[in-house]
């Protein structure tokens, strides 16, 4: 059986409308279901699940606790041998879940990640899009993020991914200290570390809104540097600093002759002075507010 689950801040009906969409999807398990996890403000606790309607499910959570909770939530949730993560603000294409899951006949595979497609915007949004953000972004996942010649990648991004059950009761969940984001590529981090095996899949598309405006794209990528923050406290961070400036200069190299690269290059050097305070910022905090010993996961 697969699950699917979509993390939110709140049951919106755009959200709905996704989940109503991915259980129109051609699937082959016909006993798919959907799980929406929505922070609620009047939440004490995690409620039960609730039946929204035929394979549609909501559970309530406390707000503030983080992604790592949240996701942990939906581990907790959601029923099935596979759990697929979909982000709520994602729009999966007709044979996305589909082409999704073929790898996991493969019982060697242990999770499968999606390419992810950024529909047309403005100007802005369009320059945004090119820096490889979210999951790739459309500079491309194997642009950002190492693809080996088999398919076989090192980053799962939650935004559109399926694990297998056994991942989480071999390595636990999510990094509950992980608040701001990051939380996937940690568990990256420990799957690669025990040796399992993450598919990269391309023809698995999965749409993600653009970011077309400077006060989000500000606000993002400062969310981003206090992520990394968390992230450094549990991966040592040379290595994948390195590969994050490799990326860079590809997306460069592959937009110089794009008139965007005059917003490109700009948007990039704001990006990392961005992630930099980000991580800055984040680092002052902790000094002041101690990690709760019991959060991580």
């Amino acid at each position: 059986m697969t699950g699917i689950a979509i993390v939110t801040r709140g049951l919106t009906l755009e959200v709905e409308e996704l989940a109503a969409r991915l259980l129109a999807l051609r699937s082959p398990d016909p006993e798919t279901e959907v799980v929406i996890v929505a922070e609620d403000a009047t939440t004490a606790a995690p409620t039960d699940r609730e039946l929204l309607r035929p394979r549609t499910y909501l559970v309530r959570l406390p707000a503030g606790r983080g992604l790592g909770f949240d996701r942990n939530r939906a581990v907790d949730a959601v029923r099935g041998d596979v759990i697929v993560f979909v982000d709520d603000d994602c729009w999966p294409t007709d044979t996305w879940l589909t082409e999704l899951l073929s790898p996991l006949s493969d019982p060697a595979i242990d999770a499968v990640m999606s390419e992810v497609r950024i529909p047309p915007s403005t100007f802005l949004g369009d320059s945004i899009s090119a820096l490889g953000f979210p999951g790739g972004g459309n500079a491309g996942f194997a642009v950002m993020f190492h693809v080996d010649e088999d398919g076989l990648t090192e980053h799962l991004s939650t935004l559109g991914c399926a694990l297998r059950r056994s991942v989480f009761e071999r390595l636990g969940g999510f990094d509950e200290t992980m608040t701001f984001g990051g939380e996937d590529g940690e568990l990256s981090h420990r799957m690669c570390s025990a040796g399992m095996r993450m598919r990269f899949q391309p023809t698995a598309v999965i749409e993600h809104a653009a970011r077309s405006n400077l006060v989000g794209f500000a606000r993002w990528f400062f969310r981003r540097g206090r992520a990394a923050r968390q992230f450094s406290r549990r991966v040592p961070a040379g290595r994948r600093i390195g590969q994050r400036l490799a990326s860079y200069r590809r997306i460069v190299a592959n937009n110089l002759k794009d008139p965007k690269i005059v917003a490109i290059v700009p948007l990039l050097v704001a990006g990392v002075v961005l992630q930099q305070s980000g991580f800055a910022w984040e680092a002052l905090r902790e000094r002041s507010v101690p990690t709760r010993p019991d959060a991580a996961a």
